[in-house]
């Protein structure tokens, strides 16, 4: 992976501060209607009522809240759920979780599943539900800067490998003003309170 010049790195950090600042500052009630919004249109998906191996993440700080997802994966027993585990190489591998899982912090205070949960080779996944910062229509993402998704999905770069990756955002993070690098990869949808597409 290139390095992405300062330039793109100070543009691309503005933008940041600034949609992560709006999304904290969402109204509670707002907040959970949208949330409510995300998890119906995700429910509805097709592709997810079929899925078996879901992937999830823990929100943090305004990130859209998919957890009645995972407690809707736990009400169907043919579904799994997962989370991401972060390793010092900058990849995620992914753990499977129930409701008798133990976890631990990782080195940014996010909860991970800890070494006694199963874990699942990626190209296993059928879905991927991923935080992100902002987004536009052409299903660019630009995430916290840490490049782990990409790196970790780095074999779907363009193809229609599985699994699908799905943005889950508020409306509110749409900007087309970020810029993109050519190891980016591109999501497969991207869900907010209005719609998925």
């Amino acid at each position: 992976m290139t390095t992405p010049t300062l330039k793109n790195t100070t543009h691309n950090k503005r933008i940041r501060n600034s949609i992560k600042a709006l999304r904290q500052h969402l109204p509670n009630d707002i907040f959970a209607r949208n949330n409510h919004a995300i998890t119906t249109h995700l429910i509805g998906f097709n592709p997810l009522q079929n899925a078996k191996h879901i992937a999830l993440y823990m929100a943090l700080k305004g990130e859209v809240d998919v957890s009645a997802i995972l407690q809707w994966i736990h009400a169907h027993t043919d579904k799994h759920a997962y989370l991401p585990i972060t390793h010092a190489n900058g990849t995620l591998s992914f753990a499977e979780i129930t409701a008798k899982s133990g976890y631990i912090k990782n080195q940014y205070g996010i909860l991970e599943p800890d070494e006694l949960c199963p874990r699942i080779d990626v190209k296993s996944l059928d879905i991927v539900l991923t935080p992100l910062v902002a987004f536009n229509k052409s299903k660019k993402r630009l995430g916290m800067g840490g490049g782990y998704y990409d790196r970790t999905f780095a074999f779907k770069q363009n193809t229609q490998l599985a699994p699908l990756l799905i943005g889950c955002a508020h409306t509110l993070q749409e900007d087309t003003a970020f810029t993109s690098e050519s190891w980016d990869i591109d999501l497969d949808y991207i869900v907010t309170e209005e719609s998925l597409f």
